[in-house]
Order: C-alpha cells, then structure tokens, then sequence
C-alpha cells in the first residue's frame, strides 16, 4: 500500500489530513522533531506542533524532551485497531436507543461528500446482487482507491453485477468493474449512475459528489424494469 492509499485509509478512520500525513511520517521515519516533520511534509513548523498536539490528544503520538529538542514518536498501528473495536463495543450499546430514535416510514436518504458516496457502496455490498448503469464517468476518479478496493471485497463477497457503461467511457471504469458488461452508445453518456440493489435504488451524482438513496419496492422494480430494456439494447 503506497502513501497515499495510507493517507486514505487513516482519514477514513478519522484523522484530518494533515494528522495522516504526519502519522506516516513518524511510523515510517521513526521518532522525529518538529523541524524534521516541517522538512518531510512541507508543513509551516507552527501547523506542525498544532498537528502533534492533535494526535498526541488521540493517543496516537507521545514525546519526550531530549536536551532541548522534543522528540515526537508515533504509537504503534495496533493501538488505533483499539481504539476502533472500543468505538464499535460503544455504538453496538447505543444501538437500541438509535433504533428507537429512527422513524421506519423514512424512504429517501440524502448523502453527500465522497464520504457519502462511499457509504453507499458499502450498503450496496450487503446485497447479493446488483445492476450498475454507469455510462460515462470512471468512479475510480471520484473515490480513488476506495473503488479498486471495493470491487475486491464484492469479489471476496461473490457478488454477482451487471453493469451498462457507454463506450465513451474510459476503460479503466470497465476494468475496475467485475460483472458482466454491456455497452451503449455514446448518446447515453451522462454524469449520473444509478446502482438498483434489493428494494433500493441509489441515484449518484457524481459531479455534485451527491448521492440519493430510494428504498421502494415498486421503485426498485421500475428502475429493473427500465435497465433490463437498456440491457437488451446494449452491445456486447
């Protein structure tokens, strides 16, 4: 995994940017000064200290005075692990009021963010099927290698796919994808996908980083309904 596939999974368990990148820095390149991490970086030695200051407040880095240096170390891997399966015990204990709280009759979720867009694809892996009209945008583009990584697990999962692309689009969208494919004309290209998984239908908006989750039986089959008449189109 190279850096910046480092940098995305730690901002995915909730550090800023800048605490990933010196969170790397210190893991890699061992207990360091506040000078050295402004030289690795290229932070403003200020930003730095306030960034140290952060992750010391996590937990996540220690330091210790050496003549009149301080000298800041980062706290092993193993320790963020922890902290994760203590946050997990605590929300699995609010569940039961969460649960409460949330009004079942609610059928349209807004998401927004790539944080937004990723949610939903990890929604679309707990089904064991699913039909993608993605015609002319690469998703890799927007979510990086959160999709690559996506499309492992749906393999790990068996997840069976069929997907609609235009052949306007590029062909690393194609290859990030494992399903079966079929193509449409470039007429059909268009800035929004819709994924249709179980009773739900996701609408995504890819350059508003916006995405709109339906969960309706009826307007799950309509969406299946029209993408099975695109598929009998399509070309091969």
């Amino acid at each position: 995994m190279n850096k910046n596939e480092l940098k995305e999974l730690l901002e995915d368990l909730g550090l800023t940017p800048l605490e990933a990148v010196t969170y790397i820095e210190l893991s890699q390149h061992g207990p360091s000064t506040a000078w050295i991490l402004k030289a690795a970086t290229g932070m403003h030695k200020a930003t730095a200290y306030v960034t140290l200051a952060s992750l010391m407040k996590k937990g996540l880095v220690s330091s210790v005075l050496k003549g009149r240096a301080r000298v800041f170390t980062a706290a092993k891997p193993d320790l963020i692990l922890e902290q994760l399966k203590e946050r997990e015990k605590r929300f699995k204990e609010a569940m039961p009021t969460l649960n409460i709280a949330i009004r079942p009759t609610a059928e349209i979720t807004v998401f927004e963010g790539k944080e937004g867009l990723k949610a939903i694809f990890r929604d679309v892996l707990r089904s064991k099927t699913y039909e993608h009209l993605v015609v002319g945008l690469n998703p890799y583009q927007i979510l990086g290698s959160f999709f690559s990584q996506f499309q492992k697990e749906k393999t790990a999962r068996m997840i069976k796919s069929r997907i609609l692309i235009s052949r306007k689009a590029e062909q690393a969208a194609i290859n990030e994808t494992r399903g079966t494919v079929r193509y449409l004309p470039n007429n059909y290209a268009s800035p929004v996908s819709t994924i249709i998984y179980g009773s739900k239908v996701a609408i995504l908006i890819w350059p508003a980083r916006m995405g709109v989750v339906v969960d309706n039986k009826d307007t799950s089959k309509a969406y299946l309904a029209y993408f099975e008449t695109l598929w009998k189109i399509a070309g091969l």
